[in-house]
């Protein structure tokens, strides 16, 4: 606010200056710390590469104007700190600029919303770009909208810190689950070579569909309908072109792809099916967890619970798979907690281990760990909502002393390794 007092200073009196005497007085600018930085100190480091802040009020400068510059900072991949958001008058422009920043980066971008900063009433928190609504926002928050690189990542005490990376990751990061060199062969191979792919992009890194070719026609399917998506397939069918339609995971696994087969067979379109890596199977091997472990549990149970999403089929409620004992990966249920740990407490009881693997092969994957009857807490604290896999067993209690498997027994043979003959004395 200090430009007005040398505006007035630049400005002749007859103008709306000042007075040659008020001109003679001494001005000193102490510096200090601003909404944009004080937030960005709070939840971690977003403001860790180029960054800009942007009003988006119109009372001074027109709307036209703030959306060239919005536009601009869009398309430089800026970090963004958006003062004067919101007023009772002005509801429109926060969603505007979402709208903007949608077409130039993910829908997961993280958005940090900082609300009466320094203040004892301080608060903070964590949405995302696709998520970000006006209502949640007034003129006392400061909105923080990360860049494409800008990553949420939760500790292990549940909170959620924020930052954007410099640029180190080439030389300091190691091969996760979901990287794109860690794809399967025949998965990267089509991608490189279909001038179409469609990937679920909710549940899909961009970066694996980065290696498709430069004139490629890329989409995300995340806010498409069905036949949206099949007539994308239709037509490039119709033009020769084939088609790489990337989801998460296995295909086989709560990929709605039996209804996108069922179209195309309908539609006579050929297709195949390339198998992937499910979602369990990466976080197991992220947590260097076996699910399978002798004489605890030697079955695993791709389930989950019903929600919003299609009613479950009749015995396959987690009251009667519970009865197995069997390690669960229940999917789709982040929020359906107090459920299954109502109906799963009875068969595997209240400090049976749970984890919660969030965002499984993403750079800002986590893990929380709990029991039946703490995990419903812990993850209302650390305010995860959704694209979350919930593991449910004994089989997950670490350093637990168990007796080896049969399979490299000494004493147990099979086909591959007979009986040893005994020496001739």
């Amino acid at each position: 606010m200090g430009s007005l007092v040398y505006e007035l200073l630049h400005r002749n009196e007859e103008f709306g200056g000042v007075s040659d005497a008020a001109k003679r007085v001494s001005i000193t600018n102490a510096p200090g710390i601003s909404a944009l930085q004080a937030c960005s100190a709070r939840i971690g480091a977003p403001l860790g590469h180029d960054f800009c802040a942007i009003s988006l009020s119109d009372l001074l400068t027109p709307w036209e104007a703030i959306e060239t510059r919005l536009k601009a900072a869009a398309e430089g991949d800026f970090v963004i700190a958006f003062y004067n958001p919101v007023s009772k008058r002005r509801r429109t422009q926060l969603a505007a600029a979402r709208e903007i920043l949608l077409k130039h980066r993910p829908a997961t971008t993280p958005v940090v919303l900082g609300v009466n900063l320094g203040r004892p009433e301080e608060t903070l928190r964590v949405t995302t770009l696709e998520a970000l609504t006006v209502d949640e926002v007034d003129m006392l928050t400061t909105v923080l909208v990360g860049s494409s690189n800008s990553r949420a990542i939760m500790k292990g005490d549940g909170s959620i810190f924020v930052y954007t990376p410099r640029g180190y990751a080439k030389r300091i990061d190691a091969p996760r689950p979901g990287d794109p060199d860690l794809i399967t062969v025949r998965g990267l191979r089509l991608i490189q070579s279909c001038p179409v792919c469609l990937y679920a992009g909710s549940l899909v890194p961009e970066q694996i569909v980065s290696a498709a070719p430069d004139d490629a026609r890329v989409i995300d399917t995340a806010p498409m309908t069905l036949d949206e998506i099949i007539d994308e397939i239709r037509d490039a069918h119709d033009k020769g072109l084939n088609v790489a339609r990337v989801h998460s995971g296995d295909p086989s696994i709560y990929g709605a792809t039996a209804e996108q087969m069922r179209r195309l067979d309908a539609l006579d379109i050929d297709y195949d099916v390339t198998p992937g890596v499910p979602a369990f199977a990466a976080a197991a091997a992220a947590l260097k967890t076996e699910l399978t472990i002798p004489e605890v549990a030697q079955t695993v149970i791709v389930t989950r619970t019903a929600m919003q999403s299609s009613a479950m089929p009749n015995n396959e409620d987690l009251d009667t798979l519970g009865k197995s004992g069997a390690t669960l990966a229940i999917h789709l249920s982040i929020r359906n907690l107090r459920e299954i740990e109502r109906q799963l407490v009875p068969h595997y009881g209240p400090d049976c281990p749970v984890i919660v693997a969030y965002r499984v092969g993403w750079p800002d994957e986590a893990f929380l760990h709990g029991t039946l009857s703490t995990i419903a807490n812990q993850i209302r604290k650390s305010k995860i909502t959704r694209t979350a896999l919930v593991f449910v067993g004994h089989a997950l209690k670490p350093g637990q002393d168990f007796r080896d498997s049969a399979l490299y027994d000494a004493d147990h043979v099979h086909v591959l390794r007979p009986k040893k003959k005994a020496k001739a004395s």
